[in-house]
């Protein structure tokens, strides 16, 4: 069949990487064979070209201009009809090597990378944090490193930055706060390696039970559309030798890559040993080595051998620094445990004792010790209750260990003279978050949406808390996309006196069911434990079971100033439970459920 008699693919914008060296194009429907890319160069002035043939342009033609970009301007059309054809031109200046732009074509997206190194600035760049993003631009406030790391981060609280005025129309254009974009993923010895673009940044690591899996969260982060909510096994399928002769036994951890937020991916490492895996960061940054730590030691991660030569310390407004500089290239591993920071060197040559005074000087809680060979571990003790920032340089040959204390929250002031509790009804404000929205369509089986199904329980939530006078506010009302931050902002801002956060759960073993509800910070417990009662006692009836209350670290239960829940109100994995919970009367029994947990719980704070 010829290409026009397909439907073409509809283009609708442009949206540039924070660093102007990765351009995603919007597109909606499939990108076929049959969809190619042409790529032509043209002179005085400079340009380079694009053809997207099968596409149409959904909006007017437009011109971008992006500040740090190699490109004079950026203009995009529709080139031509019958054939269909979007052009899309580059006028570059004469920094750009016309051997750096390369397109990628997805199933469903179309990338364009317009250098080398995404980062390619000598600036600092964070590859581990357990800040919130929105703080990274003020964490180094006031100190001699503030303007090194004025471009870490958005602007903005959404998950785009830097609007960019359009020549033609003015309209705003957003930005993709990426830094790093997921490309691939590959086997390796004893474990996998995502690969990508651009310089990676670890968030805290948490994990989670029933089934065990490890969470490990990358910042300023796209994935690849191919890659997300796919599944890859880790490792050999083991094969036993018994009595009975030999018997395959695939007991393998697998790895799971999804787009958590517009700008985080999330890994999710699920079976028996998931909780031991740790990443090892490349020494370009650019590719994550997953292995169970048991592997690590006789792990060779680099065949580039790097030397400890310098140290030093700095304590400025607050702001405690230790730096650490090689002369090649280092391998790192960085995770928090058990209050404690590690940082391990898995590449290390040799170093001299007292290379480290500086920094043991300084920092009476700090420590060395080799783990073998060619790995030193660096530790930080009891750092639970200081915000910590881990840069390098963009070669990985300097290692700065940022870190300040928390700033203590300041108790509320009790008037003496209180006045008589108004009614519940005039007293209290509830925040109710239906999970996932938009492009963030959760966890899916057979066409069936987890967005779809959080969103009717939590308007039948939100109705049921209305009709007993209760305030509520949602975080989305309709099928958008709205990002982990922006949900924690929201409550933030309306300051509720608790917030609720309704999901759907899943396995890739589909024979799982059943009921959790899960909450972080000491004040939510006793929230858990009320709307918890509540579904408990109707699982019987729901022919579910209860599988329990969990200290769990996820993202909205962890920012929300209020006490705050997340509620699995059933595996959409499990072919009854899915039938269940998309019925509208289990719907209607579960947000009456919620609802009144909810309310008990208010009552008996009144």
């Amino acid at each position: 069949m010829p290409a026009f008699s397909i439907e073409p693919v509809k283009i609708n914008k442009m949206l540039f990487d924070s660093s102007d060296s990765l351009i995603y194009i919007q597109t909606k429907g499939e990108i076929t064979d049959e969809v190619t890319v042409k790529k032509g160069f043209t002179n005085n002035p400079d340009k380079i070209y694009i053809d997207i043939n099968n596409s149409i342009l959904t909006t007017p033609k437009k011109s971008y201009t992006a500040k740090n970009s190699v490109f004079n301007n950026v203009k995009i059309s529709q080139f031509t009809l019958e054939p269909n054809v979007v052009r899309i031109v580059f006028e570059y200046n004469k920094n750009f090597n016309p051997k750096d732009f390369q397109v990628f074509k997805t199933k469903n997206s179309i990338f364009i990378k317009t250098k080398n190194e995404m980062v390619s600035s000598p600036k600092f760049k964070i590859i581990y944090s357990n800040t919130d993003p929105k703080e990274r631009t003020v964490f180094y406030k006031g100190t001699k490193f503030e303007e090194e790391t004025d471009s870490l981060s958005p602007k903005t609280d959404e998950g785009f930055v830097n609007a960019q005025k359009t020549v033609e129309n003015k309209q705003e254009e957003l930005k993709v706060s990426s830094k790093y974009y997921i490309n691939s993923i590959s086997k390796a010895k004893n474990g996998v390696m995502i690969n990508g673009i651009g310089k990676l940044s670890l968030m805290p690591v948490f994990s989670l039970t029933n089934p065990d899996r490890l969470i490990i969260d990358l910042d300023d982060t796209v994935v690849a559309q191919e890659l997300r909510n796919k599944v890859f096994p880790i490792g050999e399928i083991q094969t036993v030798i018994d009595k009975n002769g030999q018997t395959t036994i695939d007991k393998r951890e697998t790895v799971k890559i999804g787009q958590n937020s517009q700008n985080v991916a999330r890994l999710v490492i699920q079976g028996e040993n998931s909780k031991n895996y740790r990443g090892i960061i490349s020494p370009d940054s650019k590719n994550l080595y997953l292995t169970n730590k048991a592997n690590i030691i006789s792990a060779k991660v680099s065949d580039n051998m790097a030397n400890l030569t310098k140290t030093a310390y700095s304590s400025l407004k607050g702001l405690e620094t230790a730096v650490f500089v090689f002369d090649d290239s280092a391998a790192l591993s960085v995770f928090e445990e058990n209050s404690n920071l590690y940082i391990d060197v898995n590449n290390l040559n040799t170093f001299d004792d007292g290379v480290l005074d500086p920094v043991k000087r300084a920092v009476p809680n700090f420590q060395t010790t080799r783990i073998a060979l060619d790995k030193l571990r660096i530790v930080f003790l009891n750092m639970q209750n200081n915000k910590i920032n881990v840069k390098t340089n963009p070669d990985n040959t300097e290692l700065r260990v940022c870190f300040k204390p928390k700033t203590p929250k300041k108790s509320p002031v009790i008037s003496a003279f209180k006045k008589k509790q108004p009614v519940i009804s005039n007293l209290f404000k509830v925040v109710i978050d239906a999970g996932h929205g938009g492009s963030d369509v959760g966890a899916t089986r057979n066409y069936i949406y987890e967005k779809d199904i959080t969103l009717k329980i939590a308007k039948l939530v939100e109705k049921k808390l209305n009709d007993k006078k209760v305030k509520t506010y949602m975080t989305r009302d309709k099928d958008k996309t709205v990002s982990l931050q922006e949900r924690s902002d929201y409550s933030n801002s309306i300051k509720p006196d608790v917030f609720v956060s309704i999901h759907v759960n899943s396995s890739t073993n589909d024979s799982g069911y059943g009921i959790e509800t899960h909450w972080y910070k000491q004040d939510s417990k006793k929230y858990a434990e009320y709307v918890h009662k509540e579904m408990s006692k109707r699982v019987k009836g729901w022919k579910t079971v209860d599988r329990g209350l969990f200290n769990s670290k996820f993202y909205v239960i962890n920012h929300t100033d209020a006490p705050a829940i997340l509620c699995e109100i059933g595996f959409i994995s499990n072919k009854n439970e899915r039938e269940a919970i998309t019925s509208s009367k289990r719907q209607d029994e579960i947000a009456q459920a919620i609802a009144d947990g909810i309310y008990n719980y208010l009552r008996a704070k009144k």
